[in-house]
């Protein structure tokens, strides 16, 4: 049968076309949204991509339609691998799925605040969000590799503290042995926790799957690719895996422990194929009260940024803590808060006034050119905030 001759495709007669087809296949997504079975953003067109390369590569009986309408009425995202996922965004590009969520509001009349002109504008360059509990927006993670022997990391940011202890894993190369595991530190640590949280927060699941290709997994948090890299990436997810995290907050009415283990368990295994590429198989359950936390106050974070910052964690943690902090800054009232405060959570190795001082100001500058909207500035030996707009807008977050 010609293209041109196909009947309107509907969810009760899906065709092995219709998966294949993008046109055809958003005709279906726009009926399952109009349906209320379905939602209606990015995530979830995606997520619609994903079940039908799901259901035309696992099709045993040669009715991928069925299979598929039963993936969609279930909505179960638990087995889409990274093959299947990378397919569907290869189909349905950032730009591309942005549209469909503006054509499905406007074909089926659901509520939007945006116009067709702004539409393009907000999101023509979608940007890839990550999110941190807000307290590690404050507090940070080593900077640089500690001590072997060294098991346990302390740093506060006003009234906040982030204790962070060094934890053990069954080694997956020799039975019975448990591997002692660093403290996590430096710039993967920085990208590999937003990309974490946002698989939690967006898919609403503690069930992380990392991925069976490395150099995938890679890709995704925006680290070079590269032999020794990804023998770093691994050492400091085994690092986040074991280790305690725990996230304290004081006040007049005293103290409040927000989680303690980031991950509650972690399946891992390598092994190198015919041609020594590097795979694994990696899973992480996030802890409970990690997860329940962080889906209460989790802060958006623009991993692009992030990513063009990884060769200085001061710079990072600096652009992370100003995505959190200028946003809340009332209007017209300024905060100046004094350099030597801020010296021992952006520099703790740093001993000099003089020098912090300088290097700030070449940090601002060089954040300045990934996000020119902050409103900082080095006035005598203070830090000044202004109100700033965040680099993901609140719009752009909730549709996520």
């Amino acid at each position: 049968m010609k293209e041109d001759c196909l009947t309107q495709p509907t969810l009760n007669n899906i065709t092995a076309v219709d998966l294949r087809d993008d046109e055809r296949l958003s005709l279906l997504y726009f009926e399952a949204v109009r349906r209320k079975f379905w939602p209606n953003n990015v995530t979830a067109v995606l997520e619609f991509w994903c079940l039908a390369e799901k259901a035309l590569y696992e099709d045993k009986r040669g009715s991928p339609g069925k299979l598929f309408y039963f993936l969609v009425k279930a909505k179960n995202m638990r087995f889409i691998t990274d093959a299947i996922e990378q397919q569907a965004m290869r189909r349905m590009t950032s730009s591309d799925r942005h549209t469909l969520v503006y054509r499905a509001g406007r074909l089926i009349g659901l509520a939007t605040p945006y116009s067709e002109e702004t539409h393009y504008t907000l999101f023509g360059d979608k940007p890839n969000v990550g999110y941190n509990h807000s307290v590690m927006m404050q507090c940070f993670l080593p900077q640089k590799r500690l001590p072997d022997d060294q098991r346990d990391y302390q740093v506060s940011h006003g009234r906040a503290s982030l204790l962070i202890e060094a934890g053990r894993l069954a080694n997956p190369e020799k039975m019975h042995e448990f591997i002692q595991c660093g403290l996590p530190f430096g710039s993967r640590a920085r990208l590999i926790i937003p990309y974490i949280n946002a698989y939690a927060v967006i898919r609403k699941t503690r069930e992380i799957d990392l991925g069976k290709n490395l150099w995938c997994f890679m890709e995704k948090i925006g680290s070079p690719i590269n032999g020794y890299n990804g023998k770093m990436v691994v050492e400091q997810i085994q690092a986040l895996a074991a280790a305690q995290f725990i996230l304290g907050e004081w006040s007049e009415a005293g103290a409040t422990t927000q989680f303690g283990r980031f991950a509650e368990g972690v399946s891992f295994w390598i092994e190198r194929d015919k041609n020594q590429h590097l795979l694994w198989s990696q899973s992480m359950l996030l802890s409970k009260r990690y997860y329940d936390a962080l889906q209460e106050r989790h802060v958006p974070i623009d991993m692009s940024h992030l990513v063009k910052l990884t060769r200085s964690e001061r710079r990072m943690d600096l652009y992370s803590w100003f995505s959190y902090r200028l946003p809340t800054i009332q209007k017209g009232k300024g905060v100046h808060i004094p350099l030597r405060d801020i010296r021992p959570i952006f520099a703790p190795d740093n001993n000099s006034p003089k020098l912090f001082k300088q290097r700030l100001a070449q940090d601002l500058k060089a954040v300045a050119k990934i996000y020119p909207d902050f409103r900082v500035e080095v006035v005598g030996d203070m830090l000044v905030l202004q109100k700033s707009p965040p680099p993901v807008p609140r719009k752009v977050a909730l549709l996520l």
